[in-house]
């Protein structure tokens, strides 16, 4: 892989994990599924499984969330030799907003107040390049710091 190559690679996979946000953000899970490699298995805690089984537990906790909005940080992109495969390493933050009622199923929400639910964190990734697209296949997903308060929103 030469430098231009590596420097196109590592474009395309911070597309990626920019895409991964939007698809999240505005509950797309199509595009959400589309970043992932179809053996793809993730590590979320308290979440453990496959691609689609992610995103079946995802959509549902994002349910009960009105706004949420995440944001990528300190990529860190490592690329194989032959240029097939990469690892990298993002920082998250998530900020959401949750509707008092919309919230009973999520373990930290009172179902009757609105709460800011806030996560600080990390992606490890594992990338497959196929069909000329970045995928991750493999993530462990790493929450440093969560914080869940009553919502300080205004109408």
């Amino acid at each position: 892989m030469n430098e231009i190559e590596g420097l196109l690679a590592r474009e395309q996979i911070r597309d990626q994990l920019s895409l991964y946000c939007q698809g999240v953000d505005g509950n797309d899970w199509e595009l959400v599924r589309s970043c992932f490699a179809d053996d793809h298995q993730h590590d979320h805690a308290p979440f453990k499984g496959s691609r689609d089984e992610f995103i079946e537990f995802a959509s549902g906790v994002m349910k009960s969330v009105a706004v949420s909005r995440h944001s990528i940080t300190n990529v860190i992109i490592n690329l194989s030799e032959d240029g097939l495969t990469a690892t990298s390493e993002a920082n998250f933050t998530s900020i959401h907003f949750i509707e008092g009622s919309a919230g009973q199923g999520l373990s930290f929400a009172s179902g009757d107040e609105d709460m800011d639910w806030m996560v600080v964190g990390s992606y490890s990734d594992q990338w497959v390049l196929r069909d000329g697209k970045w995928l991750i296949n493999r993530r462990k997903s790493t929450h440093h710091w969560d914080r869940i308060e009553p919502s300080s929103k205004t109408a």
